[in-house]
């Protein structure tokens, strides 16, 4: 059950978030790509991007941190942005879409990377806490969003 969400077309060339602002909403490429650009005052390339059938955004919501990188549109695209609390519902509802997630941030260690230094800088990242990335995001995701866990067994204390 998702409350809110809605597509949002961005035409090529459209910076869609700039590298420092916080995370508003998951958001799932729909058409098209979105590219993660790290920018300095003399270089600009492209880290990794996100095409059909993938979402970001989860991280800075999660972790409650700024987007380390600049998100923008080389082509037209059609997302479908899920705003936070819509996102935390589904986390809540639904464990299955939450371990997905999970696993999928797992395997963008390219996108954890992007995160390491503003994770340590606020203390949310140890050393050696990205050598499990799976066990490290289930926890965070745990957090920010109380999943049911198994029944407690009442005959433990």
């Amino acid at each position: 059950l998702i409350v809110s969400g809605a597509r949002r077309w961005v035409a090529a060339g459209t910076v869609l978030i700039q590298k420092g602002e916080p995370g508003r909403s998951l958001l799932v490429v729909l058409e098209g790509r979105i590219a993660a650009i790290h920018e300095t005052d003399r270089i600009s390339h492209q880290l990794f991007s996100f095409g059909e059938g993938e979402f970001f955004g989860e991280l800075p919501l999660v972790l409650q941190v700024p987007y380390p990188t600049t998100m923008w549109a080389p082509v037209d695209t059609l997302l479908f942005e899920l705003p936070s609390g819509s996102f935390r519902q589904l986390l809540e509802t639904r464990p299955g879409f939450a371990e997905s997630v999970a696993q999928t941030v797992s395997r963008r260690s390219d996108v954890l990377r992007s995160y390491e230094a503003c994770l340590r800088e606020r203390g949310l990242l140890e050393n050696g806490d990205l050598r499990s990335p799976l066990q490290w995001i289930r926890e965070r995701l745990r957090r920010f969003s109380p999943l049911p866990g198994p029944a407690a067994d009442p005959g433990r204390r």
